[in-house]
């Protein structure tokens, strides 16, 4: 499932991909949403797009949806808790806002250029 390998960096088990097509809503895919799901690379410039600008589109929707359900799982509950880190880590967060704002630039391009 793309949205869970885009949370946890693998594929979530089949419980997970089948509890999330079970409460997802079932309507047509449009905009940003419809855009992640036919190009799965943009999902981060255009979920960088959505988180900015359009925080309750559908994209962002289901994201959160997916969030829950491996939140909530007991396999992926590590990987939502705090971790000790060391004092250095201050330069992961500087690199993980710099790549966030190149993905809202490149996904604001894509989007007023593509009209998602």
């Amino acid at each position: 499932m793309l949205f869970g390998k885009y949370l946890v960096g693998y594929p979530p088990a089949s419980a997970h991909i089948a509890l999330y097509q079970q409460v997802a809503p079932k309507t047509p895919a449009t905009g940003t949403y419809a855009a992640a799901l036919r190009y799965p690379l943009l999902l981060p410039c255009l979920d960088a797009y959505d988180a900015f600008f359009r925080p309750s589109s559908m994209l962002r929707q289901r994201l959160y949806l997916m969030f829950s359900i491996l939140e909530a799982s007991p396999e992926h509950t590590e990987l939502f808790l705090p971790h000790k880190r060391s004092i250095w880590y201050v330069f992961a967060i500087a690199g993980y806002g710099i790549r966030g704002a190149y993905r809202l630039v490149i996904g604001t391009i894509l989007v007023k250029a593509r009209g998602w």
